[in-house]
């Protein structure tokens, strides 16, 4: 038997943006995908995985702003896929919004999107290499080590 023990915690909401309040996303849309299985023999000892990911402001008008989250995954030397994506996002505003501060935090804006890239890239890479490759849903790092 399983009992729920009560505790009194208090859920203090930290947010990091000063437009988390002014934002809701109302739609996510995979705009494209271009997905490559490479027939490569992997001879080479060390295989670097590389991601890059950008996110773009699209137009701000009407009350609702639109940004373009494009994902690109590859190896070094040529591996055994290639992918990239674009996700657009539709958000509607209350309030003012200034440019300038969208595109200081266009990161933590663009934070679905990048959910929704990762799930998008786990399903196709498990389509190729049988295994779904999960990718941290926030902006690439630098560098990547080196996989065997």
């Amino acid at each position: 038997m399983v009992t729920k023990s009560e505790t009194t915690k208090t859920n203090k909401k930290t947010s990091t943006s000063k437009l988390d309040s002014k934002l809701t996303l109302i739609n996510v849309q995979l705009q494209s995908i271009n997905g490559q299985l490479l027939s490569s023999d992997i001879s080479e000892d060390f295989v670097k995985f590389n991601r890059q990911n950008n996110v773009t402001l699209l137009e701000i008008k009407d009350k609702e702003i639109r940004i373009k989250l494009s994902e690109r995954l590859f190896f070094s030397p040529e591996g055994p896929f290639r992918l990239d994506l674009e996700i657009l996002g539709a958000y509607k505003y209350k309030g003012k919004l200034i440019e300038s501060d969208i595109l200081k935090e266009i990161d933590e804006i663009a934070h679905p999107l990048y959910s929704y890239a990762s799930l998008v890239i786990a399903f196709i890479t498990e389509r190729f290499v049988t295994l779904p490759m999960i990718m941290a849903p926030y902006k690439a790092e630098e560098d990547y080590p080196e996989a065997p």
